[in-house]
């Protein structure tokens, strides 16, 4: 009997166990009267699939909206810097082409102009040797010694001036060797110096600021409670003074969120970087010619300061 179990279960190509025939290859199980059934153990694996028990369901919580939120502002923001990044790398690209361009063009003049008196030298040179060999020819008819010596006079003044353009070619040529080798290193300059510059933006842009950029502030002539709009105006107000925009962002966008104390006395700002923060303090130290109060806060909106240097003046 058993034999004949283990060929059945060759024959269907039934799993590890009675109960996985669907889930690993087989073709059912063995119910619990020993019976060879198709469909044993296939409801069950359904119902578990379908209804999966209270310990697979803890596995995965709800998520939080307020953290799928921040999650997605987070993507933008990447999204955001990489678009940023990917401009800022273009118009470098384009300003240094544009540079080695002038730089070429105005190589490319001077490298001409030296071609052309080499050229004119050249003819010069070329006219001149036809003349001493003219002049040589002559020397040999003649039979008078005056005129022998002048004749001599005359190929020596030609001679001299073939070699003065001689040494005047030699020159223009070495000065276009240099100037193709100062061509070279004034590209290479260009290209260092650019990325100095890119090193440089990279680094500052991207340089992290830990400091906490949350100011409680007091002082107001109202009660915060109902005039959240009114506070709100102030600040933005204050950061919109002025054209530096540190982080991208308008002024709205600075301000992440504003809630009031229990107090209503007092409300919590939080903005989107610590130079935000700054400015506000320094633009709206005052409302309607009143003084506010700035203390710098750790944590949350409402919660208890723990940090260094908390409930300090800002």
């Amino acid at each position: 009997q058993q034999q004949q179990q283990q060929q059945q279960q060759q024959q269907h190509g039934q799993g590890r166990g009675h109960d996985h025939g669907y889930d690993h290859g087989g073709g059912g199980g063995y119910n619990d009267y020993g019976n060879y059934d198709y469909e044993h153990g296939y409801e069950e694996q359904q119902q578990q699939q379908q209804y999966p028990t209270q310990q697979e369901s803890s596995k995965y919580p709800p998520r939080d909206p307020e953290q799928e939120k921040r999650r997605k502002e987070a993507r933008e923001e990447a999204r955001r810097r990489r678009q940023e990044e990917f401009e800022e790398i273009r118009k470098a690209k384009e300003e240094r082409r544009a540079e080695i361009a002038e730089v070429k063009a105005d190589f490319d003049q001077k490298r001409r102009d030296l071609t052309s008196k080499v050229d004119n030298l050249s003819k010069v040179e070329s006219v001149t040797e036809k003349q001493l060999a003219l002049h040589k020819k002559m020397l040999g008819l003649l039979k008078d010694a005056t005129g022998k010596a002048a004749k001599m006079r005359d190929i020596l003044d030609l001679q001299k001036k073939v070699n003065e353009t001689k040494k005047e070619v030699i020159a223009i040529q070495t000065e276009l060797e240099a100037l193709d080798q100062e061509e070279r290193e004034r590209t290479k300059q260009i290209h260092i110096e650019h990325q100095q510059k890119q090193r440089k933006s990279k680094k500052k842009k991207y340089t992290l600021d830990k400091r906490t950029s949350t100011i409680s502030v007091s002082g107001f002539p109202f009660d915060c409670t109902f005039a959240t709009d009114a506070v709100r105006k102030h600040f933005i107000s204050a950061l919109s003074s002025g054209d530096d925009d540190d982080d991208g962002v308008g002024a709205s966008g600075a301000i992440k969120s504003l809630e009031v104390e229990d107090d209503g006395k007092s409300v919590v700002i939080a903005f989107a970087s610590r130079a935000y923060a700054d400015k506000a303090k320094a633009s709206g130290a005052q409302y309607e010619g009143t003084d506010l109060v700035f203390k710098w806060r750790y944590g949350g909106a409402n919660s208890v300061a723990t940090g260094a240097g908390e409930g300090t003046e800002a």
